[in-house]
């Protein structure tokens, strides 16, 4: 029999081991020991003359002890092993119970010695003496620290060489342990092979034998077998009933016999059923899911055997319970998502999203735009607990329940049309979190949202209070920006930022400016100083935002009865390309110009909200209000001719100046109320937060042409093939209609010509002061439009009476005339029903109203929010004024800024400008410049300015 690897290895070592430091129990002259003690004195002898070659001899051996446990173990825990398992156990107890009775006979025997010896008893530790071995200790390694610290550079080098040399014989010793593990384990699958093989010949053996013994019978057994042959009928059925009442009328002893010879031929049902309880055996103790759910398959379809009462000798002979044959059928969840929780939680998500007006964001197998969150997943669950505490969810499974279009932030290849001032506040949020990475500090500011909740109070109901929001708040403000990164801005070194800012350029002698990624770079309290100045006006640029937004979605989600929400938005311009084109056509493609609107009212029918989208294809791709105003004419008609109860539409739109927000449309807007016969407000999403269902149609129309285009179905040379395309293609009456007569999804298309759309219009004169922070205008009458800074559609807002739900955030109509020379002194909310258009001189002045005659021309635009006066106080020296500076260039217009009289000379005025920071002012750097204006260009006399310290540096706020 060959030696065992074990054996082997112990050959190898003893082959290693000169004869002369060895010695042989049978020659030696020392008197017969044991084996035991001999294997003792040679481990002993190696361990002192080759402690190297002892120590991979003892690795050696715990690798093999810790083989031989595991295996050891996987035998005990197969099935059927339990009572081998169980003499494990004792056999363990009383090996335990020994080694601690001669572990306490060998304390006592060396207790008694040291008695007997020292004639003492063995002292205790006490806590002086554990202190004292904690204070030699501490000294110790205090030596060994200033020894290291005293060490020169080659001596480090040298105790850094003895540790590579060290791990490298650690590394070589680890890699010989892995080696031989390999080994053991690949001898350990080519046994179990040769075992496999071995039993599988047995078994064939086996069977060749039992067929050589059926053929090799004696005479007396085929004599026995050709009489009980020849006595039994041979009519198979007469066959099978007469050995069936043989076997029935047997004695118990001939029955028992029976059963173990198991007699009769071998049927598929007797394979089936050793095979279904080897299958039910492996998967008893087995709890994984698949497991589980195996067994469950298997025991359904034993529950017959409950017809014939056979569920004991079932279970007994698959090792099973009874409970599993009656009770087998997976039992549905308590908490099961029902279908209302299911819509919640969708809607939660869309309002959460927007929609980028991008073709490659639709699909091309549903034409369904994409939404992109706003929010990370665990804020928007936060949301959704807040506006639903009924429904119990948990995170993990409000995260699996997004809908298939609506995306993460993450997933935008390319990421455009952002918000300016939260790309900025975000990107110097990164560089703050990169620092304290670098100095393994927590990230301060998980997102913008935690970046701007710092610098004000916590909140209260779902929005801050107005005070913080506007930084009049004493308990809060920017300054907790400084103190929330006090542990940063001990930090020295610089640091380097990015910043969105645009930069001018001179080409061909004009001047021009574009946007671009401007890389900083500064110490830390520069960029804390930049975070602050942004950080003024950013609470109120997100409450904006977010107000506007959430207002749209409620009023959009439910309209009132008799009212039409409507989203405006011009699209990219759309290029009609050609399949295969040729060369000359590459930069003479014509453009068409869409503008979606999509209006949301209630269903005549049945009350629920239809969105009805209204897409306008024009050939004049010049996008001004004058088109706005042409496209709403448009829809305006449309809709008469099918809704017969307008009596209010409300429009939404971003705040682009030549489009929705500037004189020219306010204009219209005055006199939309008496031109369509509704009530009529214009309503303005956040700054630079304009993304609504308007782009999303703009991404469908986009989608379907160049589809169409692509695939050669179509051919689109211009703005009117494009019409006919689409209204063709994309008009839609509705999905799933509940009724014949319902349809809750409609898109009309409709062609507006170049020629439709009039230019020589009468426009307003004077531009509205403060145009960027209004976001509600309502219709009064004609050049007399009512503004506010944010909207409200609460129930007394709706109606039109008095009693706004929300008056700590939202402030009354001001009503604001467009007439040059012209100005209304009352302050006044508007209720609905005094904006019903009327045509008598009565009806157009409202009572309280005052028209007092201004010498002020204003036609531009102010953001501080200053007014004009009639009398403006006359300044002296040192006091603070707003005056008017005359830009020239193509269009000479005049701009308006703040200064301080220096001096006044012959009715002179000396004055020096200061630069605005927002909201914020401060004096320029370098050498003062002195500027003579004549008395008619000061515009008013302002309040001695508050200073107001950020950081090291020092800015003023007027009133």
């Amino acid at each position: 029999m060959a030696p065992t690897k074990r054996q082997s290895f112990r050959l190898r070592l003893r082959a290693l081991i000169t004869p002369d430091q060895e010695t042989s129990p049978s020659t030696s002259s020392t008197p017969q020991i044991g084996r035991q003690e001999v294997g003792t004195n040679w481990r002993q002898k190696m361990k002192i003359d080759r402690p190297r070659l002892y120590d991979s001899y003892k690795n050696h051996d715990a690798a093999a002890a810790r083989l031989r446990r595991l295996e050891k173990k996987v035998k005990l825990d197969q099935p059927g092993n339990e009572h081998l398992k169980e003499e494990e156990r004792v056999k363990k107890n009383q090996r335990m119970r020994q080694y601690r009775e001669q572990k306490k006979l060998e304390e006592q025997e060396r207790g008694g010695e040291e008695s007997r010896e020292a004639g003492e008893e063995k002292k205790r530790k006490t806590r002086a003496s554990t202190e004292k071995e904690q204070e030699l200790r501490e000294r110790d390694t205090n030596r060994q620290r200033l020894r290291r610290a005293r060490m020169t550079k080659r001596e480090r080098e040298e105790v850094n060489k003895k540790r590579r040399e060290q791990r490298r014989m650690e590394r070589e010793y680890l890699d010989k342990l892995v080696q031989e593990r390999e080994a053991l384990e690949a001898e350990k699958a080519n046994e179990a092979k040769r075992l496999q093989q071995e039993e599988q010949r047995l078994m064939e053996e086996w069977m060749r034998l039992e067929k050589a013994k059926e053929s090799n019978k004696s005479p007396s057994e085929r004599k026995r077998l050709s009489r009980a042959r020849r006595s039994i009928p041979k009519d198979p059925v007469l066959y099978a009933a007469t050995v069936t009442s043989l076997i029935d009328e047997a004695s118990p002893r001939k029955k028992k016999l029976l059963r173990k010879s198991k007699p009769g031929v071998r049927t598929w049902s007797s394979h089936v059923s050793e095979t279904l309880a080897a299958e039910m055996r492996s998967l008893q103790k087995s709890r994984k899911k698949a497991d589980l759910e195996r067994k469950r398959t298997i025991a359904a379809t034993l529950k017959i055997t409950k017809r014939y009462r056979l569920q004991r000798q079932t279970c007994k002979a698959l090792r099973i319970s009874r409970k599993l044959l009656t009770n087998n059928r997976k039992q549905a969840h308590k908490r099961k998502v029902t279908p209302a929780t299911t819509k919640a939680v969708h809607l939660c998500y869309e309002s959460h999203s927007i929609v980028l007006p991008h073709k490659r964001y639709v699909s091309k197998k549903t034409h369904k735009p994409a939404g992109f969150l706003t929010l990370p997943v665990s804020s928007i669950y936060c949301s959704f607990r807040k506006d639903n505490p009924g429904i119990q969810i948990g995170l993990s499974k409000f995260m699996s329940m997004r809908p298939p279009h609506i995306k993460l932030r993450k997933s935008i290849k390319y990421r455009g049309c952002l918000c300016e001032y939260c790309a900025n506040m975000e990107l110097k949020v990164d560089a703050i979190n990169k620092l304290a990475h670098l100095h393994q500090l927590p990230s301060p500011f998980s997102n913008l949202y935690n970046f701007n909740a710092v610098t004000m109070c916590k909140r209260e109901t779902g929005y801050n209070r107005l005070e913080c929001i506007q930084r009049k708040c004493d308990d809060c403000g920017v300054h907790k920006i400084r103190e929330h990164l006090t542990a940063l801005m001990e930090k020295p070194g610089l640091i380097t930022w990015k910043k969105w800012e645009r930069e001018s350029k001179i080409d061909n002698g004009k001047k021009t400016s574009k946007m671009a990624l401007q890389t900083k770079e500064g110490n830390v309290n520069s960029l804390v100083e930049e975070m602050e100045m942004g950080a003024e006006s950013f609470a109120q640029h997100l409450f904006s935002a977010a107000w506007q937004n959430a207002r749209y979605s409620d009023i959009a989600k439910k309209p009132p009865q008799g009212c039409v929400v409507m989203v405006y938005d011009f699209a990219e311009n759309y290029s009609c390309r050609y399949q295969d084109e040729v060369q000359s056509v590459h930069w003479g493609h014509e453009a068409a110009t869409l503008h979606p609107i999509v209006c949301s009212y209630q269903c005549p029918t049945c009350s629920e909200t239809v969105t009805h989208s209204l897409v306008m294809i024009s050939n004049d791709n010049t996008h001004d209000h004058h088109a706005v105003h042409q496209f709403t004419r448009v829809a305006m008609d449309h809709l008469g001719s099918e809704l017969a109860d307008i009596g209010k539409v409300i429009r939404f739109s971003d705040g682009a100046p030549s489009q929705y927000k500037s004189r020219g449309p306010f204009m219209d807007v005055s006199s939309a109320s008496e031109e369509y016969g509704v009530h009529f407000q214009h309503e303005f999403f956040g700054s630079r937060h304009g993304k609504g269902p308007s782009d999303s149609e703009s991404g469908v129309i986009k989608r379907l042409a160049t589809d169409a285009v692509m695939a050669g179905t179509a051919v689109i040379r211009n703005a009117q093939e494009m019409f006919e395309f689409v209204s063709k293609n994309a008009t839609r009456p509705s999905e799933e209609p509940p009724s014949p007569n319902c349809h809750h999804f409609r898109r009309d298309v409709f062609w507006v010509p170049k020629e439709a759309i009039l230019r020589n219009r009468p426009s307003a004169e004077k531009t509205v002061v403060g145009t960027r922070l209004i976001h509600s205008v309502l219709s009064v009458k004609t050049k007399v439009i009512a503004t506010r800074s944010l909207s409200c559609f609460c129930p007394p807002c709706l109606e039109g009476i008095e009693g706004c739900h929300n008056t700590h955030y939202v402030e009354p109509y001001v009503e604001v005339s467009l007439e040059r020379g012209v100005t209304i002194d009352t302050v006044q909310r508007y209720p609905l029903a005094a904006t019903r258009p009327s045509n008598t001189p009565e009806a157009q002045l409202n009572e309280g109203t005052t028209i007092v005659c201004s010498n002020t021309e204003d036609s531009t635009d102010v953001d501080n929010g200053a007014t004009d006066e009639c009398s403006p106080k006359v300044p002296s020296v040192g006091d603070f004024v707003r005056v008017r500076v005359p830009r020239l260039g193509k269009k000479s217009t005049d701009g308006k800024f703040v200064a301080k009289v220096l001096g006044i000379t012959d009715d002179r005025y000396h004055l020096t400008y200061m630069d605005q920071k927002g909201s914020l002012f401060t004096w320029p750097s370098g050498e003062e410049s002195v500027y003579i204006h004549p008395p008619e260009d000061i515009i008013e006399t302002l309040q001695p300015p508050q200073p107001v310290a950020m950081g090291s540096r020092i800015f003023f706020k007027f009133s």
